[in-house]
């Protein structure tokens, strides 16, 4: 047995940080584990280690009439995931997973559980990379094998992968990702239900690319080089290398097809930017300091018909960035291409197998274009132009701009008199980060216009230096979010009346940093998110911070507050809504309550099913039940006084944490076996022990939580088994009286003691 004692002069440093700073941290590991239950199934199966963006509750179509004639309305409420731009989030997803490995290292915290996490999340983009060609193939009619190589589909969620949180409070029945169907309640695939998504459009693009790169530099820079293969999977790789190897692809595929993205079967993607005439420096800056190769292992330059992308795009394909403008009217203000060539570009027609990604048609009447050059242009822009000009006017950019080889969207922005999209800013932002020659003032300044605050801290990460504002200034986004998290709740989906509740100090979106008009009004998507955008945002300005912050130290907390709800004759600013019929006033306001009784205000107690008395076999699991092997736990709670009768057997498979001052009291013949999973005591709750609590292989006691207390009473019996750990910190006490038994057969386990341990005799 190891014993490590701690000094109790340590005691004087646990109060000494900020108290935003200790409950930001608290916030921190709350939305992480509502974030690995309820909005991603990790794992190396279809759909499976892809962030969800939100969840809708009562927002499922189906069954929400009880009579054929539907003329009562609500009576289900069943909710809806929503998927959709995968790789946007896959790249934040990536650098929380990188930021939350470089922090637990930096603390001293186990991090296989994370490594195993960020395995699959790699692993992910291989999965979409090889599965790309054979799935896009099928709207040309062709069939396809998938090569690993840089094409990629942005998600591959299937219809009924909402169904996997079909148990949970919101009741999931609707899976909105890039195939699914409308009225999905009542299982199977209704007669008349509409097949919504467009997969042709599941392709790359540059905001799918340049999201993917910041995530992927992330795990460059905080990643240490780490084999990894997760238990039960066939495959392991090392996490840097692998890194490098998709960043090559993806820069690879834009560089061999003429710096563009194009699909199967040779066309411009079909959705979003895929001219990367622009992007081609950024890239090549990030491969040259993520994977170690020269700038000339690419090909470096381009040609280009001199037309407008988005024009061109429309007319070869039906789809592009303006959705004003039809595919015959784009092909005839083009004015460059003969019917008969109109014909032989259609997309939709040609069949023919010949023309393909490798053997474009496109392609090749591009690459007869007058307009020859290569990344020394962008090279100019990327330096000069993008950062400079919110800094020193506009005048060299307006030149510029103004040449017609420009691809979206730079063609169509201006910096002085437009204002420019959330959407535009985060693309040109991500690439100006990823090649790492951006300053902190460039960086504050275009986070000053684009609201991007999380970009900015990620340019100092990468450049490791700190951020041009001080640590209050960052420190203040973070306070703003509730333990309820992000959310935007609305009434009735066609409420005329548009009534919502949402979440003040600009957390009222999936992404605060993306959209940051959408996440301080009421005018956004609806849903409960999942704080991705905080948790990234967290962990970048712990790295920044960390000497001045508390230890990056998961903490177990079980939050409480108070519901959220609407009075309406308490509301005085809804006054307006006297000019309505009140029926359906109060018709709305009962629907938007029953929505916003779906945030999570406090945690559930696990025994509630039993009353709090356990008489049979009780199991207590993870959501997933692989999480276990992969070292990944989620938190389960106890909130009252429980007891495990006599003949009543605890399976604890995950981690159970106790709080709320409650008592865990185990009878005579009561049971308690962990496997693999955590029992935590939070302040002032106890464990008391007549039965058997057995640690089985790779389990741990712990004791957090000041006046937290395990009692080993006469009879009881605390077991331990091979590779367990008891824990008990500065406050808590563990006191065994004459007949109680510590049991370690002959097993090298752990104890870490800095409470007291007090011999008791029997009164």
């Amino acid at each position: 047995m190891k014993i490590i004692l701690f000094l109790f002069v340590l005691i004087s440093l646990l109060h000494s940080f900020a108290q935003t700073d200790q409950q930001n941290l608290e916030k921190y590991w709350k939305f992480r584990n509502t974030f690995r239950e309820q909005f991603i199934k990790i794992g190396p199966n279809d759909g499976e280690s892809l962030p969800a963006g939100s969840i809708k509750p009562c927002a499922c179509v189906d069954d929400l009439y009880p009579s054929e004639d539907k003329t009562e309305w609500g009576v289900t409420c069943y909710g809806e995931m929503h998927w959709g731009d995968g790789m946007i989030r896959h790249g934040h997803y990536l650098g929380l997973l990188a930021t939350e490995y470089r922090l637990l290292k930096n603390s001293g915290g186990d991090v296989t559980g994370v490594l195993n996490e960020l395995f699959y999340a790699l692993n992910v983009i291989n999965r979409l990379d090889l599965k790309a060609e054979s799935e896009q193939a099928k709207f040309y009619n062709l069939t396809l094998n998938g090569e690993l190589n840089g094409f990629f589909i942005r998600e591959d969620v299937g219809q009924d992968f909402g169904l996997n949180w079909k148990d949970e409070p919101t009741s999931i029945r609707g899976t909105n990702s890039v195939l699914y169907y409308n009225q999905r309640a009542s299982g199977g695939i209704p007669n008349g239900s509409t097949v919504f998504g467009n997969s042709y459009q599941n392709v790359p693009s540059n905001d799918q690319v340049s999201s993917l790169m910041v995530g992927l530099s992330l795990i460059h820079k905080l990643v240490d080089s780490v084999f990894v293969q997760p238990p039960n999977s066939k495959i392991g790789f090392n996490i840097v290398l692998e890194t490098a190897a998709i960043v090559d692809r993806l820069v690879r595929f834009a560089a061999d097809h003429n710096w563009q993205l194009i699909d199967v079967n040779g066309w411009p993607v079909g959705n979003g930017g895929g001219d990367m005439l622009l992007m081609a420096y950024p890239l090549i800056k990030a491969s040259q300091r993520i994977t170690g190769l020269k700038p000339t292992s690419y090909d470096l330059s381009f040609t280009r018909k001199i037309i407008p992308y988005n024009w061109l795009q429309h007319c070869i394909t039906g789809y592009g960035s303006n959705d004003k403008i039809s595919q015959s009217d784009a092909c005839r203000e083009m004015g460059i291409l003969q019917k008969s060539q109109r014909r032989k570009f259609n997309s939709k027609k040609n069949k023919d197998i010949i023309n393909n990604m490798n053997s474009s048609l496109f392609q090749k009447w591009e690459m007869s274009g007058k307009f020859n050059s290569n990344i020394k242009i962008t090279s100019f822009i990327w330096t000069n132009i993008i950062p400079n000009n919110y800094l020193n006017g506009y005048e060299d950019f307006e030149k510029t701009r103004k040449l017609p080889f420009l691809p979206w969207p730079l063609k169509a922005i201006t910096w002085d008199k437009v204002n420019i999209s959330d959407y535009n800013n985060t693309i040109l932002f991500n690439y100006g980060i990823i090649t790492g020659e951006w300053t902190k003032y460039q960086a504050d300044k275009f986070a000053d216009i684009s609201g991007n605050r999380c970009l900015e801290l990620i340019n100092a990460v990468i450049r490791h230096e700190s951020p041009l504002n001080n640590k209050s200034f960052y420190n203040n986004y973070l306070n703003g979010l509730t333990p309820f998290g992000p959310f935007n709740i609305a009434g009735f989906t066609s409420d005329p009346l548009k009534l919502n509740k949402f979440h003040e100090n600009g957390w009222a979106t999936e992404y605060r940093w993306t959209n940051p008009g959408e996440s301080i009004v009421a005018g956004g998507n609806e849903g409960m998110f999942s704080a991705l955008d905080y948790m990234l945002y967290h962990n970048l300005y712990y790295l920044l911070f960390e000497k001045e912050l508390p230890p990056f130290k998961e903490k177990y907390n079980c939050f409480c507050s108070d519901e959220l709800a609407i009075d309406l004759s308490k509301t005085t600013s809804l006054k307006y809504l006297a000019n309505y019929d009140q029926q359906v006033i109060k018709q709305i306001i009962e629907n938007l309550n029953k929505k916003l009784a779906y945030l999570p205000n406090c945690v559930s107690d696990v025994f509630e099913t039993v009353n709090n008395n356990v008489q049979t076999v009780f199991e207590i699991k993870p959501k997933f039940s692989n999480y276990n092997s992969l070292e990944i736990l989620t938190n389960e709670f106890q909130t009252e006084n429980t007891i495990i009768k006599n003949n009543g057997n605890v399976n604890l498979r995950t981690r159970l944490i106790l709080c709320n001052n409650s008592v865990l009291t185990l009878d005579s013949a009561g049971r308690m076996d962990i496997y693999g999973g955590e029992l935590l005591l939070n302040d002032r709750s106890i464990l008391a022990i007549f039965g058997e609590v057995h640690l089985h292989s790779g389990s741990k006691l712990k004791l957090v939580g000041t006046g937290s207390k395990i009692i080993l009473h006469p009879g009881g019996k605390l077991i331990f088994d091979e590779n367990t750990l008891i824990e008990n910190e500065l406050g808590s006490e563990i006191e065994l009286y004459d007949g109680g038994e510590i049991i370690t057969p002959g097993v090298e386990w752990e104890a870490i003691i800095s409470g007291m341990i007090k011999k008791m005799n029997v009164k």
